[in-house]
């Protein structure tokens, strides 16, 4: 995105759909209130889905990661590996600040899960939250 000055620049947050509700410039009619209702009903609806993802997987998803990082060495004497028991667990956020919570001396490198299929799969810890780069 970003090599010195901004390559794009991202239009589709909550705030500009909450705008494109507005009456365009030249319309007949400049009521406010039909775009008013769309975008509450908009936004709440967004508010309560990520209610219930925080709430019904993102949460869950810290007790699968945490129960795996203290299991680390039983996988691996090393430490540098984790194991989920299913595929899908959002657990990049949660590793890393649970890494920092439970002074885990050894990095983590690598998370082993089965997809979908049932099939083992092998992901690099990257470096951070936001980058390509791996531990």
């Amino acid at each position: 995105q970003y090599d010195g000055e901004a390559r794009y620049a991202v239009s589709t947050t909550l705030s500009a759909r909450v705008g494109h509700l507005n009456p365009r410039w030249n319309s007949k009619s400049q009521d406010t209130k039909e775009g008013f209702h769309k975008a509450l009903g908009m936004v709440g609806a967004e508010f309560l889905d990520r209610v219930d993802f925080y709430q019904n997987s993102w949460l869950p998803a810290r007790v699968v990661v945490e129960g795996a990082v203290q299991m680390r060495k039983q996988v691996d004497p090393s430490g540098e590996v984790v194991v989920f028991s299913q595929g899908g667990c959002p657990w990049k956020e949660h590793l890393f600040s649970l890494e920092k919570e439970l002074s885990v001396d050894t990095s983590i490198k690598f998370v082993l899960y089965p997809d979908q299929n049932g099939q083992w799969r092998v992901q690099c810890v990257p470096a951070g939250l936001h980058t390509f780069n791996n531990r």
